[in-house]
């Protein structure tokens, strides 16, 4: 029964984090199809690396002023779900992996 439950929490707890990975896009004539936020040319673990050497969301979002700090967010999304395993696998599939 806790397990459940425990369960349950989880999905609500990564509710919000799926949300943000709509912010995410894979597409072959982006960057040989690494992910980037919002179809730019902004790689998700360039963002994630720069958070590693110490940069802060507002360091970022002056580098890139088009970002913003739910893009951030997203790049944290993107990266807990794919080293949990958890990366939806039809993240993709509704969007165009390719450009035409």
């Amino acid at each position: 029964m806790y397990s459940m439950r425990y369960g349950y929490f989880i999905c609500l707890i990564n509710a919000p984090r799926r949300l943000l990975l709509e912010r995410i896009t894979e597409n072959s004539g982006i960057l040989d199809g690494k992910p980037v936020i919002r179809e730019r040319w902004i790689p998700v673990a360039q963002v994630i690396g720069r958070l590693a050497d110490g940069f802060s969301y507002h360091d970022l979002m002056q580098a890139h002023p088009d970002m913003t700090s739910e893009d951030i967010r997203a790049c944290l999304a993107y990266a807990y779900f794919r080293i949990t395993d958890q990366l939806p696998h039809d993240l993709f599939s509704h969007r165009s992996k390719s450009v035409e």
